[in-house]
């Protein structure tokens, strides 16, 4: 059987700028969000869960030379410490075939809200945002940075379910297509003026920091990030000196339709993307430790997402939402959690659920409130998407 392992992965979000920042503080002092720096908020007093600092230098190359979007910038950084993680190289990489697939939303929009106000008013706004529009597809911008004619570019965009995705066709084009030596994978999102007021109006926004699946749970916080996942068959990594411990181990996808914006209320394609992802490995839902659920703090996905987890775990199972250490990345969302699902199964511990404080009835599930010990080999991490996306991964870890 082929296995898929994970040989590097690079990280960014309002934690830190690189995987051993993230785990610092989310172990021991995790940051919350703060108020909107990047865009005018006039009046709206509902925070974000940026960055920490800004990105100086990307393959030592000023950040500002490369003019596109941040989600594209992100997705480049994290790139680089996967890289590093995996042991390649630039050269290495130009004689190779790789996929390169990323999920994203804000990436692949005009989301410049000065641009829309003054086409909007009968004006002739500058082109430079369109220009740098044009440019920040970060799969392809990925692609064309590699130099090498022989990357696929794909780019993913299942709303929310869209870095679980882009892993997820990564995970199949590895063990189906042979031609393929490596796949470059995860997603990239940022919070604009436009997304942020957008949310808002949808009135599914917290002014106060998020708390997944707690009783008095009022929305979400949206956040910027990225992450960046190296997967390739696990006899490729240990001939070039890599011994990989974590590993794709099981993929799921269904698209059930239901409404625009709101999940399928029993999580009927929550619920068949989770047993797809199982079947690969074939084993029962009792040897899973524990879940990353997509847990957005909104009332509807909380309640969903919990009938399914009742429904598939009637004896219980650890599970949690990172949402409160990142606020929701949007198409970056799957790809972070991704990893931080792999750091739990490296450290042996899983992080705590932030926010949570009262059970709701409704739900009548308790996250994980403390950190908890890694008992077994396999985690899941849920992802649900607008218009109805439902992804789930299974991971591994092999000591």
């Amino acid at each position: 059987m082929t296995e898929i392992a994970i040989s590097g992965y690079g990280v960014i979000c309002a934690q830190g700028l690189n995987y051993e920042e993230c785990k610092k503080n989310i172990y021991n002092s995790p940051k919350g969000p703060l108020k909107p720096k990047r865009f005018e908020t006039p009046n709206i007093d509902f925070p974000i869960f940026d960055i920490p600092k800004e990105i100086d230098f990307i393959f030592s190359k000023p950040s500002k030379e490369f003019n596109v979007f941040l989600s594209t910038l992100m997705a480049l950084k994290c790139l680089e410490e996967a890289m590093e993680k995996a042991k390649l190289n630039l050269n290495y990489l130009k004689n190779k075939n790789i996929l390169v697939s990323i999920g994203t939303t804000i990436a692949i929009t005009l989301n410049d809200f000065n641009f829309h106000k003054e086409y909007i008013l009968g004006k002739s706004p500058e082109n430079k945002p369109f220009e740098r529009f044009l440019k920040s597809n970060p799969s392809n911008f990925i692609s064309n940075f590699l130099n090498n004619l022989n990357c696929k570019p794909i780019t993913v965009a299942t709303a929310c379910a869209s870095s679980s995705d882009a892993i997820g066709i990564a995970y199949l084009a590895l063990k189906e297509d042979e031609k393929i030596d490596l796949a470059i994978c995860g997603g990239a999102d940022e919070v604009s003026q436009v997304n942020h007021q957008g949310f808002i109006s949808m009135k599914i926004y917290s002014k106060n920091p998020c708390k997944p699946f707690d009783k008095k749970r009022d929305g979400l916080n949206l956040g910027n990030g990225a992450g960046i996942l190296i997967l390739e068959r696990e006899e490729n990594a240990i001939k070039r000196g890599i011994k990989p411990d974590i590993f794709v181990a099981g993929y799921g996808s269904y698209q059930d339709g239901f409404h625009f914006t709101h999940p399928h209320p029993e999580g009927k394609g929550l619920e068949k993307s989770i047993l797809k992802a199982l079947s690969f490995k074939k084993i029962s839902l009792n040897e899973i430790d524990f879940i990353n659920a997509h847990g957005t703090a909104t009332p509807e996905n909380d309640i969903t997402e919990g009938k399914v987890i009742k429904r598939l775990f009637p004896e219980g199972i650890k599970f949690l939402s990172t949402k409160g250490y990142t606020g929701h990345t949007l198409g970056a969302a799957g790809a972070i959690e991704a990893i931080f699902v792999a750091m739990a199964l490296k450290e042996e511990k899983i992080m705590k659920n932030i926010g949570f404080d009262e059970m709701d009835p409704e739900i009548g599930l308790i996250p994980v409130i403390k950190e908890e010990k890694v008992e077994k080999r396999f985690a899941l991490s849920n992802s649900l998407g607008f218009a109805g996306a439902n992804s789930a991964l299974l991971f591994e870890r092999k000591r």
